[in-house]
């Protein structure tokens, strides 16, 4: 796993913290825009078929190695708590809806994009992955 994991984020990069952290002065619909854009690109990518490296872990061997769970845990607490923060910034300037806290938000995008990974997985065809990024995204972007 951790080798694994080592090469995945030479290859891709934490792009969500990334994104979600560094963008810090551009108005939050921007942020998830740019996010969704990534996701969309990830779910069309002809390898999407292999599923996420993360979520795979998280299905399988997560529960039978606390040191990769732990890894795991850390890395999903980080990205759901900056997706968080930039909602919570757009939902204060009014440029997002606060029907939900944005602490929910977050979990639903994150739970539609684990979903994507498993769907992929199952040979999901691309079109019905990217129709629901679009869906997660819906009323943010």
């Amino acid at each position: 796993f951790f080798s694994s994991r080592r090469r995945h984020t030479r290859l891709q990069g934490d792009w969500s913290s990334d994104v979600c952290s560094s963008d810090l002065d551009q108005p939050a619909r921007m942020v998830l825009e740019k996010y969704k854009d990534h996701i969309k690109e990830y779910a069309a990518c002809p390898t999407a078929s292999k599923g996420c490296l993360v979520v795979t872990t998280l299905m399988g061997s997560a529960s039978a190695d606390p040191d990769a769970k732990k890894i795991v845990d850390a890395m999903m607490k980080k990205k759901h708590t900056l997706l968080a923060a930039v909602i919570e910034r757009g939902q204060k300037a009014g440029e997002l809806p606060t029907k939900h806290s944005p602490d929910a938000v977050a979990g639903s995008i994150f739970a539609s994009i684990s979903g994507l990974a498993v769907l992929a997985r199952g040979g999901a065809p691309c079109q019905s992955r990217l129709a629901i990024v679009d869906v997660a995204f819906e009323g943010l972007v």
